[in-house]
């Protein structure tokens, strides 16, 4: 494991991180968020008041009002995953990941399974806030390189850690696609926060036969 003097800077730096997406999702949720609101409000208020027979201006509003609607829903979305400590805040990690995978399935279209064999308390804010921000990566990655109809979530105790487990069906990793410019830089990302919690990442995949990203850290954490 790092030792601690390299261990706290990149831990400050990941908080520094996370309170700047906090402020970024503040920001989009009050400005960005509250007008789609306002305006979606306010639109379907017209729709009621204008009693017109012409469908053309009736089919306008009605998919005016849909495009709208579905903006608001994408910038939700983009402040949920930006500021999950308002999740785990709330819920813990695995409640609010059962709700973040609950989002993602309806957003994708992905069957999506979660199975937890462990945790039974909280853990610290910014062990659950790396841990995560791991799956959301690994789901990312999923979504957007994967080409896959179902992904598997794991969650169990063994060896004396913590196993966290994303499994889908997909295409796998062929030649090239490890050191793509967006896969790297999740992977990076993910191997920097599983060094923080002093774990390992491990990747697992076969051309055609899907990918398997294993997060293991040391359990109970002392």
């Amino acid at each position: 494991p790092p030792e601690d003097d390299d261990i706290w800077p990149r831990i400050r730096i990941i908080q520094s991180q996370e309170e700047e997406r906090s402020r970024l999702a503040r920001e989009l949720e009050d400005g960005v968020g509250q007008l789609l609101a306002n305006a979606v409000f306010e639109l379907a208020s017209c729709r009621y008041l204008l009693d017109t027979e012409n469908p053309s201006v009736a089919d306008g509003l009605t998919a005016l009002q849909t495009e709208l609607e579905q903006g608001l829903t994408d910038v939700r979305q983009l402040v949920a995953d930006l500021d999950p400590p308002s999740i785990l805040g709330h819920f813990g990690l695995v409640a609010g990941l059962r709700r973040y995978l609950e989002r993602y399935e309806a957003r994708t279209g992905m069957q999506l399974t979660i199975d937890v064999r462990a945790i039974t308390e909280r853990l610290p804010a910014t062990v659950e806030v790396a841990i995560f921000r791991i799956i959301q990566e690994a789901l990312e990655n999923v979504r957007l390189h994967a080409q896959a109809s179902r992904v598997e979530v794991d969650i169990y105790e063994e060896d004396e850690c913590l196993v966290f487990s994303v499994t889908d069906d997909g295409v796998g990793l062929r030649p090239g696609n490890v050191g793509s410019r967006g896969r790297s830089l999740g992977l990076v990302s993910m191997h920097d926060r599983a060094e923080l919690l002093q774990g390992k990442l491990r990747l697992r995949s076969d051309a055609e036969q899907g990918t398997q990203l294993i997060l293991s850290i040391p359990y109970p954490i002392s």
